[in-house]
Parts: C-alpha cells; structure tokens; sequence
C-alpha cells in the first residue's frame, strides 16, 4: 500500500500519516520503499515483527471483545451478535462506497 493510499483509507491528514509511519518504521514495523509503478510514491508493507505486533493487538483485542460479550446474558447474545453483525454490514456498505477498487471493507464473522 502506498503512503497516500494509506492515509486516504483512514481518513487522515497524508503529513500527519507520514509522521506516524515514520515512528513505525524507526520502531521496525514497517518498511518503506520506492514504489513498483510510480518510483515517485512509497509502499509500505509490514515487517516480521510488524505483522507479529498486528496478530498481537489483534488478539489483545478479540480477548476483549469476547470479555464484554460474556458479560451479555446468554439469552441476549444472538440478538446482541445480530445488531453487532448489521452496524457492521452498514459500516462496510458506507466504506464501501467510499473505497476504491481493489480495497476490502469486509467485516469479520465470529466462526
């Protein structure tokens, strides 16, 4: 993904964007290169300890989902899961209209 890519998916300022993959590229999360196309524009791709932080936070924060979902009743906790599954599908159609070709707006299903 490129830099401007990268702050237009999350909506953000591409000077602040830049400022911040910078601390994570001096933290060696991430790697910056010349891009493939466009030598003019930077890729971005996360580095091995990059992805294993990204699968680290990932799980931190599905623990903490699943803390505050056992805190639901379980008789409410399909109706909780549906409501949770529309605002997701809403959210992705709203991105999705927003997203250029190529970008994902997928939410995740619990299995």
């Amino acid at each position: 993904m490129t830099l401007v890519e990268l702050a237009r998916r999350l909506r953000l300022d591409k000077g602040w964007t830049s400022r911040a993959v910078g601390r994570l590229v001096g933290e060696g999360l991430v790697d910056k290169a010349a891009g493939e196309r466009d030598r003019r524009t930077i890729a971005l791709s996360l580095t091995r300890a990059g992805r294993a932080e990204h699968r680290r936070l990932e799980d931190l924060l599905d623990a903490e989902v699943a803390c505050v979902i056992e805190r639901v009743v379980p008789r409410d906790r399909a109706a909780v899961e549906r409501a949770l599954g529309l605002l997701c599908d809403a959210y992705a159609e709203e991105l999705g209209e927003r997203l250029q070709p190529g970008e994902s707006a997928a939410c995740p299903r619990p299995a």
